[in-house]
């Protein structure tokens, strides 16, 4: 169906806008008023077909045919409320009046077969929409004599999940009420929940998802719910993207002052403006912890208990052939179990869509399945996401416990953290130039996930392209959190130490070649390039002038060495005092040692990269845990 244009028409009665979608790579959203006749156009709007399930050949990739649903105990055992199996099929109105009809403890699922959608242009236009509006999308691989809907009942377990399923598909009608307005701006709107603060006759004060600030709507635009809740109709202005981008109408209030003082409306002949009713606080932000482990068993208990107390937790078992499941599921997590190990992107891609997290949560605290982070972690997270913060890093330290005292590799790597988070960490945060992440203990915004971790990564380091593509589309900014601290298993032994870090500088060559860092003028680019001389230096310059001291007599060996010592001493007893591990100042040799070895990891990275500048999976096999 690219480059063809197909229209999809539906009886109207009054009040109803119609959509019709054209399929393929770009196409436009149609509306008709039965007010302005049947055929009567008012108006259009531009999209582009993004959906994780209708896989085109979009921006050069094939659709992956060989990708699985979860298995059907994967999803909890039982919810006390109603699912609704909608076939993508009925069209976009219809599923607009669908959701609009359902009550809040009905989940709406949009099911589609994947081989077909892409060329349905009705299908096609609900996939579009469909998450924009609350809904869960299934894509399956219906077998002959079977429908979507029953393949997705049975490979999704549905059943298990819900005490009581319905059936919605393109002949079926539905009963009850359909309270759907007409829009009241175009091209596009939609209803999105909000939280409904005060009003009056004229305005309503809302809050809208992790929006810090208030607005006041027109008493029109909200419809009142249960409980202190609503929804407010939402201009579409950007298709592009999924989720779809949405403007929230309404004048901002930056707190009750503001409001009391001017915008809330006042009784005409009053002398003395009338006090409005208390605002209450806009909802928290809502935060769930997402583990992605293979044969993680003996670790990912002591993960979960550490996050529990602070938000629920889901886990995605990664082929794992140990009893990473059962150990998780009884430790209290929500667990996803994947038959075939694919990789932790695409395992976290597979179980954010499987939970429905990025639908359900306004953020996303993804740890390792080694992590222990501490009791006030997500409370810090979460005050560092104020808007327009799209990440949140918190401070990585090394478990470097009293069974292991004089383990060099842990002795080394607690002192890199110590040292890069303390200097250059901080300024590139406070500069907004972040160059790396802390995959194993950092909290995402949803809408910024579902912007960059595909299942794909083209680097073996799955953060190091969502930092750059954060910076590069200016998705928003990214920032350390000492305070938000988590503690990690770091290899052990010397092969274990060689190949993280080897993977480690892989993938952030792999990324300054591919994101073409240094091209490009911005301030990230201008840092980027003085930390890659800053390891020119390191690796090369530094090396070659010991070389030349040493053969050229320009200082004695003796002295070198001394000087050496003492400036890595300095150092190592600084880190010393402020992380408490007095041994790190008496290992000052060995770290030295280790310091040398890295250069080589340098070397080898760098001939990786020019010999493999991507990756067709990102893969790996984590070191050796301890608990």
């Amino acid at each position: 169906m690219l480059g063809t244009r197909a229209e999809s028409r539906h009886d109207v009665t009054a009040g109803d806008f119609v959509a019709a979608i054209a399929t393929g790579a770009k196409g436009s959203i149609e509306v008709w008023s039965p007010a302005a006749g049947r055929d009567a156009t008012v108006a259009t709007g531009q999209y582009r077909l993004h959906t994780s399930l209708v896989e085109g050949r979009e921006e050069g990739r094939q659709p992956d045919r060989d990708r699985r649903p979860p298995s059907v105990d994967a999803l909890p055992r039982a919810h006390p409320s109603t699912g609704l199996l909608v076939d993508a099929g009925i069209g976009p109105l219809a599923l607009l009046r669908t959701m609009a009809a359902v009550d809040d403890d009905t989940t709406v699922y949009v099911v589609a077969d994947r081989r077909t959608a892409a060329g349905d242009p009705i299908a096609a236009g609900t996939l579009i929409l469909a998450r924009s509006v609350g809904a869960v999308v299934l894509g399956v691989d219906v077998r002959p004599g079977e429908s979507a809907a029953g393949r997705a009942a049975r490979e999704f377990g549905l059943a298990r999940r819900h005490r009581n399923l319905a059936l919605r598909t393109a002949t079926s009608t539905l009963r009850g009420p359909t309270p759907l307005p007409p829009p009241v701006a175009f091209p596009v709107t939609v209803a999105v929940q909000c939280r409904i603060l005060d009003g009056d006759g004229r305005h309503v004060l809302v809050a809208v998802g992790a929006d810090p600030v208030h607005r006041l709507v027109p008493r029109e635009l909200v419809t009142a719910g249960s409980g202190g809740f609503g929804t407010v109709h939402c201009k579409v202005i950007d298709a592009t993207r999924s989720p779809v981008r949405l403007d929230v109408p309404g004048i901002p209030v930056d707190g009750p002052a503001t409001a009391q003082l001017s915008l809330i409306p006042r009784e005409t002949d009053a002398a003395i403006p009338r006090t409005p009713a208390a605002l209450n606080a806009a909802p928290a932000m809502t935060v769930a912890f997402l583990i992605a482990t293979k044969n993680g068993a003996g670790t990912v208990v002591d993960t979960i208990r550490s996050a529990e107390a602070q938000g629920p937790v889901y886990v995605v078992s990664d082929g794992s052939t140990d009893d990473t499941e059962a150990v998780a599921t009884a430790a209290g997590a929500r667990v996803l179990h994947l038959a075939k190990n694919v990789g932790k992107p695409s395992a976290l891609r597979m179980a954010i869509d499987a939970f429905g997290l990025t639908r359900r949560y306004d953020a996303i605290a993804i740890l390792d399945d080694d992590t222990v982070i501490d009791p006030d972690f997500l409370e810090h997270c979460r005050a560092a996401l104020k808007p327009g913060v799209a990440i949140a890093v918190g401070k990585t330290l090394t478990r470097w416990d009293d069974d292991r005292p004089w383990n060099v590799w842990l002795a080394s790597r607690a002192y890199a953290y110590w040292r890069y988070q303390a200097t250059l960490r901080r300024g590139q945060s406070a500069l907004n130039v972040m160059t790396c992440i802390s995959g194993s203990n950092s909290v995402y915004r949803c809408e910024l996930l579902d912007e960059v971790l595909v299942e794909k990564t083209p680097y073996i380091v799955d953060d190091t392209y969502w930092t750059l593509e954060t910076h590069r589309r200016k998705l928003g900014r990214i920032v350390y959190v000492p305070e938000a601290k988590a503690h990690i298993c770091d290899p052990t032994n010397l092969r274990d130490w060689y190949k993280q870090n080897l993977r480690w500088i892989w993938g952030s060559f792999q990324g300054v070649w591919g994101h073409r860092v240094g091209r490009q003028a911005s301030l990230f680019d201008v840092t980027y390039v003085m930390q890659i001389l800053d390891w020119v230096m390191y690796v090369v310059l530094a090396p070659l002038l010991v070389l030349l001291a040493l053969t050229r007599d320009w200082v004695e060996p003796a002295t070198l060495g001394q000087l050496t010592l003492a400036g890595y001493g300095a150092g190592a007893a600084i880190a010393a005092a402020v992380l408490g591990k007095w041994r790190l100042a008496v290992m000052t040799p060995a770290l030295i040692l280790v310091d040398w070895l890295y250069r080589i990891v340098f070397f080898h990275a760098f001939v990786k990269t020019v010999r493999q500048p991507r990756v067709e999976s990102c893969r790996w096999d984590s070191p050796t845990r301890y608990v």
